[in-house]
């Protein structure tokens, strides 16, 4: 017999993950009392609640589908003029705003398709609905919330801790209203920065045992001012601007929770067929490919972009085009000439996240890069990043105490930590990592890594660590003891 770790899963919808953590293209929908799969075209019942490697937890109180109006719906999403009626169906209730500009119905429709498959996602932006009184947030908020069907939670005045054990393990769509009266903005950001690429959130609960929750949420946030203070969150939002609407202009006819259902259930259904090509398509677009706008930005972008393209049946160059009109158009104009740091910044960030495989089985057989060379408990494991082009040097002389090494031949290469990210097979590397802000003290040198004297970048470690914290939304405590 053979031990898999599991991984837990709610109420949503979830890529199907084998036990040896590859997913299948496959697709389970969880809900009270029952999973379904979705593969090759069919909706199947499960008999049991483990699929592959997922534990899906059927105790859950969401109640979200019903297996044969989903299977219906899904058969009817294979149809790429059927999902065209739906979108036309959503621009129709949408487009009643009065939006900064006339392109942002198409940006929202692609932001409340991209919130269906969240758990998918590489890469989740932040999204921001801002603008004054009476222009409409509130109601914008029921209405994409209806459109879920009952898998989202819309509050306002939430904690970070109230949120994540009331999200637990589900894929709910995260609203929060009225955010910026929040007393927990900041808070809540970085836990948003470290939805981002999904990590893991320890939280303490009463009986002083650690829970731990994989936070993999799109949020959506709104209030009159939404931003976030830290410059590593502009890069991540994206921001809906709702305006007042003109003197004797139309009144928003906001829909009743029953049409909002019937065609948030088409929606879905389109949604689970495109998944897997949507995520393919925002791989693509994320790309800057001489691009004049940041890489951060297009990362962010090119997820309700890809969705768009994907649920439209839309070939990849035309939905490229139409995401550079509108960053050209729309995003450009509304944002400053970007710091030339932002490219270093997000290898730099990349580089950090990237899990490894630590050398033993378990709850923490993965660990990022940032752990590894930050938190106690991996310490002893710092070869793993070794073997993959991150070491941590005992500096003999000069400023620094401690230094960590980015080989660079090495981080980008097949056996590397970016090997899983859009930097892999990217020449150049150390040229961008040489670049990074004074303050790190980045130097080109040679230092022992894994046995071996490399040519390498080096960053001075206490500084680094000071960064990390920052830009990961990680402290890196002590806080358990193997």
């Amino acid at each position: 017999s053979e031990i898999i770790e599991s991984e837990q899963v709610g109420a949503g919808i979830w890529p199907v993950i084998d036990k040896d953590s590859v997913p299948t293209g496959e697709i389970m929908c969880v809900k009270r009392g029952m999973v379904v799969k979705y593969s090759g075209g069919n909706v199947i019942k499960e008999r049991q609640p483990i699929i592959g490697k997922n534990v899906c937890d059927i105790g859950t109180r969401i109640n979200w589908f019903e297996p044969e109006e989903l299977a219906t719906n899904v058969g009817s999403a294979l149809s790429e003029d059927w999902r065209q009626g739906v979108y036309n169906e959503i621009f129709k209730i949408l487009n009643q705003w009065r939006w900064a500009h006339k392109d942002m119905t198409q940006l929202v429709i692609g932001l409340a398709m991209a919130t269906v498959i969240q758990s998918f996602l590489k890469w989740r932006p932040i999204v921001t609905v801002s603008g004054e009184s009476n222009s409409g947030k509130s109601v914008l908020f029921r209405v994409v919330s209806g459109l879920f069907c009952g898998l989202s939670q819309l509050s306002s005045q939430s904690t970070v801790a109230g949120i994540l054990q009331n999200m637990g393990r589900d894929s709910r769509a995260l609203m929060l209203d009225e955010f910026d009266t929040t007393k927990e903005q900041e808070k809540l950001f970085k836990m948003f920065r470290i939805s981002g690429r999904g990590q893991e959130k320890l939280m303490g609960t009463s009986t002083h045992s650690g829970t731990s929750y994989c936070v993999r949420h799109l949020p959506w946030l709104s209030g009159i001012h939404t931003a976030s203070g830290d410059q590593a969150d502009q890069n991540r939002i994206i921001d809906i601007r709702t305006l007042k609407a003109k003197d004797n202009a139309t009144t928003i006819e906001e829909p009743g929770v029953d049409q909002l259902h019937a065609v948030g259930k088409k929606m879905i259904a389109g949604m689970i067929v495109c998944a897997n090509q949507a995520c393919e398509y925002a791989k693509s677009l994320s790309k800057s490919d001489g691009s004049p706008i940041s890489s951060r930005y297009r990362e962010s972008y090119s997820v309700p972009f890809g969705c768009l393209g994907a649920f439209l049946g839309l070939d990849l160059e035309s939905t490229r085009e139409i995401m550079d009109d509108y960053l050209t158009n729309n995003v450009a104009p509304s944002i400053e000439v970007e710091d030339a740091a932002t490219d270093q910044e997000s290898l730099l960030l990349d580089i950090l996240q990237s899990e490894v495989k630590m050398p033993y089985d378990g709850p923490e057989s993965l660990a990022s890069v940032a752990e590894i060379l930050f938190d106690n408990r991996f310490e002893m494991h710092r070869d793993a990043a070794r073997t993959k082009g991150v070491g941590f040097v005992v500096c003999k002389k000069g400023p620094s105490k401690y230094k960590v090494a980015f080989v660079s031949k090495k981080i980008a290469s097949n056996e590397g930590v970016l090997n899983k990210t859009k930097w892999a097979g990217i020449a150049g590397t150390s040229q961008i990592l040489e670049r990074l802000p004074i303050e790190l003290r980045p130097t080109k040198e040679k230092q022992v890594v894994a046995g071996l004297l490399m040519s390498c970048v080096s960053v001075d470690y206490d500084v680094l660590k000071r960064w990390a914290v920052s830009n990961t939304g990680s402290d890196f405590k002590d806080t358990v003891s193997k």
